[in-house]
């Protein structure tokens, strides 16, 4: 059985499609489009934490950190939500094939977006939920 170019690219889009659903729908799951505090923690850290965390801003690119602290920390209710509404749109236009070119230059925008936040050097744009993984499977194993 042979797979054409056309089918490829219809599983890669579906992929996709699905992957920034479950991202938007976890999202929705835990509050983001209710409470910015979670996004305000992710970017700029907690002080009162135990122990206190940096945030994402700490490792973002030089020229776009302005645009973190000057844009996006004060609207940061709104950011949130745009965030979590277009990564449900995305993966929805994208799994069911509407618009999908709409759909894919909006994923590709968000995701340049989380590369700047997170820092290109950094690599952690694609490896959170591993590195998560083997953080969480490194402590009970005793090791780091």
């Amino acid at each position: 059985m042979y797979v054409t170019m056309g089918q490829a690219f219809a599983l890669c889009r579906f992929g996709f499609g699905l992957y920034f659903f479950v991202q938007g729908w976890d999202k929705v799951t835990r509050g983001w489009l209710a409470s910015p505090q979670i996004l305000s923690n992710l970017l700029f850290g907690n002080p009162a934490a135990q122990p206190p965390t940096r945030g994402a801003v700490a490792n973002s690119e030089a020229f776009y950190r302005p645009f973190l602290e000057g844009v996006v920390q004060p609207n940061v209710a709104l950011v949130a939500q745009l965030v979590t509404i277009g990564e449900l749109t995305v993966g929805v236009l994208l799994l069911l094939g509407l618009l999908t070119s709409l759909g894919a230059i909006i994923g590709v925008w968000l995701n340049l977006h989380y590369m700047l936040m997170k820092g290109l050097a950094a690599n952690g744009g694609s490896v959170d939920r591993l590195s998560r993984r083997a953080r969480a499977v490194g402590s009970r194993r005793g090791g780091g």
